[in-house]
């Protein structure tokens, strides 16, 4: 099972069922996964702890591309600007460039 860390706001979006698509850098541990694996995403404030199924994974080079394979309602945002500039706060642009990213598409258990 692998463990993944959000911050309370997505957290609470994900347990609420707002959110079902999580986007990641695509390193190593991500490159790991698999549709059917269950992940574990612990709260970063509260450590309140949720598990979900992976019911699909969709990779790209860029996060603007990664979110054009979804619909916006998957990330709980209304704004594919807003997403993106998000994702820019938690990640480099370097990052992306050397790692690509991944649409982690999950249900709650």
């Amino acid at each position: 099972m692998k463990k993944m860390h959000l911050n309370d706001e997505i957290f609470s979006s994900v347990r609420d069922g707002k959110k079902s698509v999580e986007v990641r850098i695509n390193d190593e541990k991500r490159k790991a996964l698999k549709v059917g694996e269950i992940v574990e995403f612990h709260n970063r404030i509260t450590d309140e702890v949720l598990l979900v199924k992976i019911i699909n994974l969709k990779r790209d080079k860029t996060f603007s591309d990664l979110i054009d394979l979804f619909e916006l309602e998957d990330f709980n945002i209304e704004n594919k600007a807003d997403l993106i500039e998000r994702l820019y706060s938690i990640y480099t642009k370097e990052e992306e460039i050397e790692f690509g990213v991944v649409g982690i598409k999950i249900e709650l258990i």
